[in-house]
């Protein structure tokens, strides 16, 4: 392996991703890539559940402190140095101490167009850019684990039975997949009714608080309730809402600001609701709001809704695609064209409120969105919830 030793922060970076080099093979990937998972990330899910236009930025002293246990003297070494180099940080976040680095995970796009190249033009820390190169190159490879086919969801026990009022489900994953499992979500979704003339099936819940046995069993269930819109009255305006969620259990919900006014040349805006559970029970906080700017969700632009005079929220109905017998994961379904976005008139007081579903007509199924450890996702086929 390469290395320079111009800082003692540098020979300490060579030193501890040069041994994780060596480590690093396809049977020891799975572990390593659970650890990458772990570390605190910036990067932010789309809609779709996917991390298309994230950066992969990670807290590095997070990273070392995951990684650690597979050298130990050498992680510490590291920590110690990285310790020395912060002079001052005044994150308020978990698990940050302000320095942040790349490692490629979420977008593997971004690693093949952009972020490859880029970090191999610097020269520092050459172990570093050979060790995620190392592992790029399995991330992106052929597929570790076997998810062509997947066992179907099993309800386990129904709303009317639990104790706890939810629907129960589970999947059972085989030994060729559970130990290339990463990560995965809960998703119920809506059929379309008699009048939404495209058809297909729309997402109104998600959840990631699924657990897997030792087995390799997934677990999860549904509270029987949907997000909506509601306004400063506790009226719901808009819903079902499709959202996603993220690796730290935040809401993320998308809207588009529109602008009737032909004379304002106020460009329409596609934004993004961070929110995370509040004070009152199934009302949610919006902590953050996110602005899509050159390909990426960004805070450095304002929404001034006065500038605006609708905002949309989309109603997502899409037809499953399926490989043989296996249904393709949501982001991968066909459009089902313009289906009509629920349509908030500004100026709105808007708030985000899970609400029971009380329509006994509305059909809902439920599925299993499965991540393994190199990022490619797989699902079970739709459930039909009883």
């Amino acid at each position: 392996m390469r290395g320079g030793s111009a800082c003692p922060f540098e020979e300490k970076m060579n030193t501890f991703f040069g041994t994780l080099a060596d480590f690093l093979s396809e049977e020891s990937f799975s572990e390593l890539s659970n650890l990458r998972g772990e570390t605190r990330d910036f990067s932010k899910k789309s809609l779709m559940g996917d991390y298309s236009s994230g950066n992969d930025l990670v807290d590095l002293k997070d990273l070392v402190s995951h990684y650690a246990q597979q050298a130990p003297d050498k992680g510490a070494a590291l920590d110690e140095a990285l310790q020395q180099m912060i002079v001052y940080s005044k994150s308020t976040m978990d698990n940050c101490c302000g320095l942040s680095s790349y490692h490629p995970y979420n977008n593997k796009r971004g690693y093949e167009k952009k972020w490859r190249s880029l970090y191999d033009s610097f020269d520092f820390a050459r172990n570093y850019t050979e060790y995620i190169d190392q592992f790029a190159a399995i991330l992106l490879g052929e597929p570790l684990g076997d998810y062509k086919e997947i066992n179907d969801v099993e309800s386990v026990e129904s709303a009317a039975q639990a104790p706890d009022g939810q629907d129960h489900f589970s999947v059972q994953l085989t030994q060729e997949q559970y130990p290339y499992y990463a990560s995965s979500d809960l998703m119920v979704f809506m059929q379309a009714g008699p009048d939404d003339s495209d058809g297909g099936y729309a997402p109104v819940f998600t959840t990631n608080d699924v657990n897997m046995l030792e087995n390799g069993q997934l677990n999860a269930s549904y509270n029987g309730r949907s997000l909506y819109a509601v306004d400063g009255n506790d009226q719901s305006i808009a819903g079902p809402l499709t959202y996603s969620v993220s690796d730290d259990g935040r809401i993320l919900i998308e809207a588009d600001y529109i602008s009737n006014r032909d004379t304002s040349g106020q460009p329409d805006a596609h934004v993004m609701f961070e929110c995370r559970p509040g004070a009152l029970e199934d009302r949610m906080e919006v902590v953050n709001q996110y602005v899509y700017d050159d390909n990426d969700w960004s805070t450095r632009m304002a929404i001034d809704e006065k500038m605006y005079d609708e905002v949309h929220f989309a109603r997502n109905f899409r037809e499953p695609v399926y490989d043989g017998n296996t249904m393709r994961p949501f982001s991968e379904w066909q459009d089902k064209g313009q289906t009509d976005p629920y349509r908030v008139a500004l100026p709105t007081e808007i708030h985000f409120r899970f609400l029971e579903n009380k329509d006994e007509n509305v059909k809902l199924f439920v599925s299993f969105e499965i991540t393994d450890t190199q990022m490619y996702r797989h699902s079970t086929n739709l459930h039909q919830i009883q």
